[in-house]
């Protein structure tokens, strides 16, 4: 079912979205890296996202959860910049749990 829900919210971002280059990440996770992006035009783009997945049609009634944030890239490491966004990703999960 995490599946279903992944392909759904990756076909309404490419459909809607011009910027970025998006791709699973872990389990129920994926990562949208945006090129000669500000700060602000990402917030924008993720602040857009759970409208947009609130809008989609589903087969079911999914509970459908949505966790996002911005790293700036700058000079870091790819490495160094999957494993801090990991450790956001988790933190936000996590917070939603409460």
């Amino acid at each position: 079912y995490v599946d279903y829900v992944l392909i759904k919210v990756l076909a309404l971002y490419k459909a809607t979205e011009k910027n970025g280059q998006i791709g699973r990440h872990g389990g129920d996770e994926f990562l949208i890296f945006l090129h000669n992006t500000s700060r602000e035009e990402g917030f924008g783009i993720i602040e857009r996202i759970p409208q947009k997945i609130r809008e989609i049609v589903w087969e079911s009634d999914p509970k459908v959860t949505i966790s996002g944030g911005i790293i700036l890239a700058g000079t870091d490491e790819l490495t160094h910049l999957f494993r801090k966004a990991d450790q956001l990703l988790s933190k936000a999960k996590h917070q939603h749990k409460k």
